[in-house]
């Protein structure tokens, strides 16, 4: 794994790094030097992604004309605390926060499809379409025969965010800015819409459509590819399906 490199290949690794470190993401018509030496020179790429993503427990995500770091799902440096995303979210419980968990998954279920995370099918989601796909799921997975199996793997209440969820009117009609509450499904939902777009991860449109970002395609690309991971996570969404 430690190979030797020449002193400045490290030095270009670690300038690609650190900038991505305190930008976030780094964008050719900004950073063109870095971005293009990432993208044609293999042994600072090697370097990157054999020695400097698994010490960091990031992984570097590339597009066309775009770099991004991402920490690993379990990362807790580079990643959020669940104290650190219920402030982000402005959330107080954690059966909130794994009620925001699951209305993201069910996003990206919505734009991929629920049989496979590969290829996008479509150009955006309604906050009222994705309303109505999870409380369908969630009431399928309250009467999901494995679902303490899920909590106990998981390490997550399901349930308690099912009644959660399940106690929420759809919206509220005197509300005249939406994303001020949580008390209300569609208001959670544009809360969670609010923190990816915050985070880069989406764009949302008249508190009506939500539309993805390229860094959350390659985000989806790079660490839902193998199918085994897939159908983990798509599970929760198909639990008894049929019967609901």
């Amino acid at each position: 794994m430690f190979e030797s490199y020449k002193a400045e290949t490290v030095a270009s690794a670690l300038e690609i790094f650190l900038e991505l470190v305190k930008k976030g993401e780094l964008h050719a018509e900004e950073y063109p030097q870095l971005v293009q030496t990432y993208k044609t020179d293999l042994e600072v790429q090697g370097l990157l992604t054999n020695i400097v993503e698994p010490l960091a427990d990031v992984k570097i995500l590339e597009s066309l004309y775009v770099l991004y770091l991402s920490p690993n799902l379990d990362n807790r440096f580079f990643g959020y605390t669940n104290e650190e995303l219920r402030q982000r979210l402005g959330l107080t419980l954690n059966r909130e926060l794994y009620l925001a968990y699951f209305i993201i998954l069910s996003l990206l279920a919505m734009f991929y499809g629920e049989d496979s995370l590969s290829e996008v099918s479509r150009s955006y989601v309604t906050a009222a379409d994705l309303e109505r796909f999870v409380s369908e799921r969630l009431q399928s997975l309250a009467g999901a025969a494995e679902l303490p199996e899920w909590e106990k793997e998981l390490e997550v209440n399901l349930l308690s965010s099912v009644e959660l969820w399940q106690d929420m009117p759809e919206y509220d009609p005197e509300l005249k800015t939406l994303r001020r509450s949580n008390k209300n499904r569609i208001s959670f939902i544009l809360r969670v819409a609010r923190f990816l777009e915050e985070d880069g991860l989406a764009h949302v449109e008249q508190d009506r459509e939500i539309y993805l970002t390229q860094k959350t395609e390659q985000m989806v690309r790079k660490y839902y590819s193998e199918r085994n991971r897939q159908e983990k996570l798509l599970s929760l969404l198909c639990a008894r399906k049929e019967e609901a």
